[in-house]
């Protein structure tokens, strides 16, 4: 039957079956017999019940839930973490909220931008400096603790020429031929 047109699709009132009604004045559903005609209308909620619609957007992020971020990554088991700032790439709707709301910093080029090293965003009341400051104490707090620094250890020393900076220089005198 590919091709063919099937009727209307219906979801059953009763048992929530999908079926299509292959044109029949009486769309009765195959699985439990209920005739969808006598379904119950759903009305829209008087106004005063409707949703409203949220307030102009304001940044969530706050000091306050860096610090909350930041104690609950230390919970988490882990063995690596990396905090970065919210990126605001071209096209996204983060994007174009940020272009709306004026967050850009002053001076802001593509370009340059490395989000390990800076950020884009000058939110008001927590400015790029802050942010900044932030993912850096982020992520020191998360890492120098003693799970994460037996993580780095063990990788470390999982391979030895890791630590062997002299080679490279032909430096070390235990490694020179005689």
């Amino acid at each position: 039957m590919a091709g063919k047109d099937l009727g209307s699709k219906h979801v059953c009132c009763k048992c929530s079956t999908k079926f299509y009604d292959f044109k029949k004045p009486e769309p009765i559903c195959p699985k439990c017999g209920a005739d969808q005609r006598q379904a119950p209308v759903v009305k829209a909620p008087p106004a005063e019940r409707r949703q409203k619609a949220p307030p102009k957007a304001v940044p969530a992020e706050t000091e306050q839930t860096i610090r909350q971020t930041i104690e609950f990554s230390k919970k988490l088991p882990l063995d690596l973490a990396l905090f970065h700032g919210a990126a605001p790439y071209p096209g996204t709707p983060f994007f174009f909220e940020v272009v709306k709301e004026g967050w850009f910093r002053p001076g802001t080029r593509w370009e340059q931008v490395d989000l390990d090293k800076g950020t884009v965003l000058d939110y008001p009341g927590l400015p790029a400096e802050r942010l900044l400051y932030w993912q850096k104490r982020a992520w020191r707090e998360w890492a120098f603790r003693p799970g994460p620094i037996f993580t780095y250890l063990k990788m470390l020393l999982s391979d030895l020429s890791t630590m062997d900076i002299h080679e490279s220089f032909n430096c070390n005198p235990l490694l020179q031929r005689r």
